[in-house]
């Protein structure tokens, strides 16, 4: 069977093996998400929407932005004033102080499996399933509609089958 991974997903890999400052590498997420990658045209989002988005000041966003850019993760044109800026995203190095933060070490690339990040028989419920059990839920009637004492029960077992 032919490996159909798509960009987004092969780069997700080369996100999380990267030596980043956290922050940073949640704003590369973000960017990585927003680009067209059928297309390979770059994320044009204002940055009042990126940082309500990512939950970031707009001085952090512009720190980190200009770490990503010069550490060459993103690569960013700007349009003007009053125009978002077009960012795509790119291959870049890893942070060169990365190894003097305290939880380097445990970086993937720094150690061997610990024990407690051993497969075990782990029982976990799928989020596709999660989230198909949710659609459920939003196609019943709200609360505030009259419904009949059979329509609730199911409605009450969706519920809790959903939070497992």
């Amino acid at each position: 069977m032919k490996n159909k991974r798509t960009g987004l997903y092969k780069y997700a890999e080369v996100i999380i093996n990267a030596k980043l400052d956290s922050k940073a590498k949640s704003l590369l997420w973000f960017y990585a998400y927003a680009y067209n990658w059928k297309e390979e045209k770059p994320s044009y989002w204002p940055q009042r929407r990126i940082c309500a988005s990512v939950g970031m000041s707009r001085s952090t966003y512009q720190e980190k932005r200009e770490y990503l850019e010069e550490l060459g993760w993103i690569k960013v044109q700007h349009r003007g004033f009053d125009t978002p800026c077009k960012v795509s995203v790119d291959l870049g190095i890893d942070d060169p102080n990365y190894e003097t933060k305290s939880w380097a070490k445990w970086h993937p690339s720094n150690i061997e499996i610990l024990p407690e990040e051993e497969e075990d028989d782990f029982e976990d419920h799928s989020i596709n399933d999660k989230l198909n059990n949710l659609s459920l839920l939003e196609s019943n009637p709200p609360v505030s509609q009259e419904i009949r004492p059979e329509e609730e029960i199911q409605r009450f077992d969706n519920v809790m089958e959903w939070f497992g």
